[in-house]
């Protein structure tokens, strides 16, 4: 393998569980959100 193909692979699996905890934190203030909107009607 290359160089530039390790490297990628490198910060593809240090990003991935990163995005996949920001998708995780999104969702949940999502959801707050949804319930102070609802608590607030």
């Amino acid at each position: 393998m290359s160089r530039k193909t390790l490297t990628l692979l490198a910060v593809a699996i240090l990003l991935i569980p990163l995005l996949l905890l920001a998708q995780q934190a999104t969702e949940r203030i999502d959801l707050n959100a949804i319930h102070k909107i609802k608590v607030a009607e």
